[in-house]
């Protein structure tokens, strides 16, 4: 995968994809072993909707992972992340749709943010899980963004660290809103963040860097 960003002042990143002909976009049904996979255990099983959108068939691999993953007793998550210039080329918006609205009906965790969100250079940072039949807010952050490029990976990893830790609801929606933040402080989308800082900053810290 290749990600070209054209960073302006005072304008949001251009992300441009170059994923043709690439590898996972040929895997198909069939193509993994899933028994033999999960077969040493499997607690948590995800997948987004960039490779959902990479071919006719990889969306089918997902289906198929999670089918198999929910049999072997794991939590199944999915992230929406719709990309319209990935989907543009394979049916638009109107495939996206469908596509997505099958795979969704086979997750446990379904992870997505407001559109809007990507349209400014500061943020008002929140969260919001919807568990068990109950609402979980996050608090609220001004937020002076360096990258935002990430910041909805890093809740869900943060989100998901929670889940797989015992954490209350409440603290791992706390600790996804806290990674997430975090993360628009670092250049590129790859964290830098300790457990202990996104720990130190969901009880109410600070996101401002610390050199």
């Amino acid at each position: 995968m290749s990600l070209f960003g054209d960073r302006q002042a005072q304008a949001g990143p251009v992300v441009s994809y170059n994923r043709a002909n690439e590898a996972g976009a040929l895997l198909k049904p069939g193509d993994f072993d899933w028994q033999a996979i999960f077969s040493g255990g499997v607690r948590w099983f995800h997948s987004g909707g960039i490779f959902a959108a990479l071919s006719p068939t990889t969306s089918e691999v997902i289906i198929e992972g999670m089918q198999a993953a929910k049999e072997a007793g794991a939590v199944v998550s999915f992230d929406l992340n719709y990309r319209a210039k990935l989907w543009s080329i394979s049916g638009g918006e109107e495939r996206a749709a469908a596509v997505l609205g099958r795979i969704v009906k086979h997750a446990d965790v379904l992870v997505g943010n407001e559109e809007d969100l990507q349209k400014g250079n500061h943020h008002s940072w929140s969260a919001v899980a919807w568990i068990s039949g109950q609402t979980y807010q996050a608090p609220t952050t001004e937020l002076d963004v360096f990258d935002r490029v990430g910041g909805g990976d890093r809740f869900a990893s943060g989100f998901f660290y929670g889940m797989l830790t015992n954490e209350p609801p409440e603290e791992c929606v706390k600790l996804g809103w806290a990674h997430g933040a975090l993360l628009t402080t670092f250049p590129g989308d790859t964290t830098m963040a300790t457990v202990e800082q996104v720990r130190a900053f969901a009880k109410g810290g600070s996101a401002r860097i610390q050199r």
